[in-house]
């Protein structure tokens, strides 16, 4: 709460702060205790500026992440997905961990404010899975062999499913967290997430400086062409290359997908401005999130086209 009856400090969250002297201290006066404010402060920490947020504090409650914009592309930065349904940070609020509980204050989609992470859980990624066994690495690098322990409750990339789902669900270097129950003898809920695919490149013959980063990136080996090698030279002209890992960043391989389409473009959709899919030959292709719109100045309905997919099928580029 702000604390306006001194001239010359004001105590927000229990904390005291001195008003700089470019401050515009009448402004003070549209503000009441309880009004939830965005501080703007100088090089010395004093106050500069009092900025009002629209958004009322909400309602404290308990809620379980269970993603990201880093582990969806379908999340935008700053919207988190719970159990309890998908929110979007208020500015400042710093995007929470995937897979812990926390007690939050909502206001109708928006979180307002962090109260407190509420556990701990035990973070692991799977780096080898033959059938229901699976080879799994902690967040202090160590392995085990094991199979997914029983919990209450399972989340696969946000749906809640049952044990047979989840253990089919997990995949090479997927990322599992789990929290133990209150009697501290088993489970509450695991969190699994898959592995994390990074924005795609479209590989270009001669292009060393991607050849560089392919080689420097510590991969455990390449997927190319439906083949596993440890040789970046495998990947080819106008694959589409995505850096895979854990939700970590760990547990690092690199996926060369090489899929294409090609034919006479049936028509944009919705239009060619706002275009979201392309038909070609009768079928459609979405457009994918990264790929470059200004690409279609060019083309128009009834032109031949050739495009590149990505891993999802989506469109990545066009040639």
């Amino acid at each position: 709460p702000a604390d306006s009856n001194s001239l010359y400090d004001i105590q927000i969250d229990k904390v005291n702060y001195n008003y700089s002297d470019d401050m515009d201290i009448t402004k003070l006066a549209s503000f009441k205790d309880g009004d939830l404010v965005r501080l703007v402060r100088d090089k010395d920490d004093k106050l500069l500026d009092i900025k009002n947020i629209e958004n009322k504090t909400g309602t404290l409650a308990e809620y379980i992440i269970l993603g990201t914009s880093a582990t969806s592309d379908d999340l935008s930065n700053n919207e988190i997905l719970t159990d309890k349904g998908t929110f979007t940070c208020l500015s400042g609020v710093t995007s929470p961990e995937v897979g812990a509980k926390y007690k939050l204050y909502v206001d109708g989609t928006v979180i307002t404010k962090i109260d407190k992470k509420e556990n701990t859980t035990e973070n692991y990624a799977v780096t080898e899975k033959v059938g229901t066994d699976m080879k799994w690495e902690n967040d202090k690098d160590a392995t085990s062999n094991m199979k997914l322990p029983k919990a209450t409750v399972y989340y696969h990339n946000g749906e809640k499913v049952n044990y047979n789902v989840a253990v089919n669900g997990i995949d090479l270097y997927s990322s599992i967290m789990l929290s133990k129950n209150s009697a501290n003898n088993g489970y509450e809920y695991a969190v699994i997430v898959d592995p994390v695919f990074s924005i795609p490149k479209v590989y270009r013959s001669g292009d060393a400086s991607f050849l560089k980063k392919m080689d420097d990136s510590e991969y455990s080996f390449v997927y190319s062409n439906e083949m596993y090698t440890e040789n970046t030279l495998s990947v080819n002209y106008n694959d589409v290359v995505y850096f895979v890992s854990d939700i970590w960043n760990k547990n690092r391989y690199i996926y060369a997908s090489r899929k294409s389409a090609f034919g006479d473009i049936d028509a944009f959709t919705p239009n060619k401005i706002n275009a979201t899919s392309i038909k070609i030959n009768g079928t459609t292709y979405e457009i994918g999130k990264y790929f470059d719109k200004n690409k279609l100045d060019k083309y128009y309905s009834g032109n031949f086209i050739k495009v590149i997919l990505g891993e999802d099928g989506s469109i990545v580029d066009i040639y």
